[in-house]
């Protein structure tokens, strides 16, 4: 399946560690994110469980300027999460869509600078959708040696759940490669 027949320039998967550019839900339902690196701008696009397209490309990010690393999760009703990262601010940030690629809320910023859960450079989201349409985005920060890894979790309609809070135990040395994943209890 060619996932962009549209959009001109160099489309291109993460390379980020604890990125997840496709992802299926019990349905079949399947959702592929991917950023442009001509562009900066990242994109979504949706197949139902034969493979057909569901819609065509939707813009994520709002600014384009050098947005990568794309992460995306799916819920059973086939709404989506895409987490991305902001390369020109240094930023985390998500967005929530319907299945058929409609905006819910907006993009929201998920590193948390008022908790002190967030550094330069930011790298490597993940998320994870729960039964309730939240999610939580997990994502890798601070300086090579250095490095940290936060979460946060958001309710359905994209307001975060409390601060971000900081998911390694240790400061020292290198906690990079950010994964989170739903467990069937709905936790993470």
């Amino acid at each position: 399946v060619q996932v962009n027949t549209t959009i001109p320039g160099t489309q291109r998967l993460s390379d980020a560690a604890g990125g997840r550019q496709l992802a299926t839900n019990a349905s079949g339902v399947t959702v592929a994110a991917w950023f442009d690196t001509t562009t900066g701008e990242v994109w979504a696009r949706t197949f139902d469980a034969a493979g057909d397209p569901l819609g065509g490309p939707v813009r994520v990010d709002a600014n384009g300027t050098v947005d990568r690393d794309p992460a995306v999760a799916i819920a059973d009703d086939g709404s989506f999460v895409v987490a991305w990262v902001d390369g020109a601010a240094d930023k985390v940030y998500a967005r929530r869509f319907q299945p058929d690629g409609t905006d819910l809320h907006g993009p929201v910023r998920v590193d948390d600078p008022s908790a002190g859960v967030t550094g330069d450079p930011v790298r490597q989201p993940s998320v994870a959708t729960t039964g309730s349409g939240g999610f939580v985005v997990a994502w890798a920060y601070g300086d090579s040696g250095d490095e940290d890894v936060g979460y946060r979790l958001f309710a359905a309609d994209t307001a975060p759940v409390g601060n971000a809070r900081l998911a390694s135990q240790s400061h020292e040395g290198s906690q990079n490669g950010a994964r989170v994943a739903l467990r069937a209890d709905g936790t993470f």
